[in-house]
């Protein structure tokens, strides 16, 4: 006895993600049940007249936004509610908002938060949400039409229909109101440094995510930006595995510049032989 775990101690602080680990040791000193959080119920709302479902049989485009925020939501520790496609029509976009807004600890809304004609999910979420709008339009690319207002204590989360920028908001953005939410640190993504392959440069007053391709070249990690822009080319996430933040202070950085990337995916090894070789 007290070999392990002795009288008094912290099994498991308050606000800790359970890990296997962690279950492995409550099992070992005889506790079946614990309390937890629920998970944070988020609805996701998509608008657009021009959006159908891949089961549709009609014209318009594949709505490829909704689904991939509902998988980013269930990779982050919430439970997602799907409210479809609304078409650009004011009332039907706050309908759903009010229902949304009656069963969610918070909402995600893709598409129409921009400035155009059809873009009306910021006046329906003033409409509706009180307080209202906090922010709607950030100094940063992608992702610079995206907005977020509180009706109550309940965040609202106002997102681009493309695909790439509603997925750089989601994972700044939500990360920050679910560790709100559950009063702890969600578990840190992991990075990594590496050489950049060629100069690139960076507006200045604007904070840019880069998505990159990171591969390991014999010892040394290396650095290739595909693209900063093109918010709806979905390709350019498929093929990095890492983005790399530029802060809007900065002009850039230089070939073989030592810059820090957050992983997407696991990273490419170059066989210099099989190079040679071919």
């Amino acid at each position: 006895k007290g070999e392990d775990f002795t009288k008094g101690d912290i099994i498991i602080k308050k606000g800790t993600f359970i890990r296997p680990f962690h279950i492995g040791a409550l099992v070992s000193l005889g506790i079946d049940k614990i309390k937890v959080f629920n998970r944070a119920k988020v609805s996701i709302i998509s608008t657009g007249s021009e959006l159908k479902n891949l089961e549709d049989d009609k014209d318009g485009i594949i709505d490829s936004t909704r689904p991939m925020i509902i998988s980013i939501l269930k990779e982050n520790y919430s439970e997602p509610i799907d409210f479809g496609i609304v078409n650009d029509d004011p009332d039907k976009i706050r309908k759903k908002l009010i229902e949304a807004l009656k069963i969610s600890d918070m909402v995600v809304i893709s598409g129409g938060t921009s400035l155009g004609n059809f873009d009306l999910v910021p006046e329906a979420v003033e409409s509706v949400a009180k307080p209202g709008i906090i922010i709607h339009g950030i100094a940063m690319r992608p992702a610079r039409t995206t907005g977020i207002a509180f009706n109550g204590k309940i965040p609202i989360i106002m997102v681009s229909g493309f695909p790439v920028a509603a997925y750089i908001a989601l994972n700044l953005f939500f990360r920050e109101f679910l560790e709100t939410f559950y009063s702890t640190s969600l578990n840190p993504l992991p990075k990594i440094k590496g050489k950049l392959t060629k100069r690139f440069p960076n507006p200045p007053g604007i904070r840019s995510f880069v998505r990159v391709r990171v591969f390991k070249d014999n010892d040394t990690y290396m650095v290739e930006p595909l693209r900063l822009t093109g918010s709806g080319i979905l390709s350019t996430l498929t093929k990095a595995n890492g983005i790399m933040e530029i802060n809007e202070n900065s002009e850039g950085y230089d070939e073989y510049s030592l810059v820090e990337v957050e992983l997407t995916q696991p990273i490419e090894e170059v066989n210099n032989d099989a190079k040679n070789i071919s």
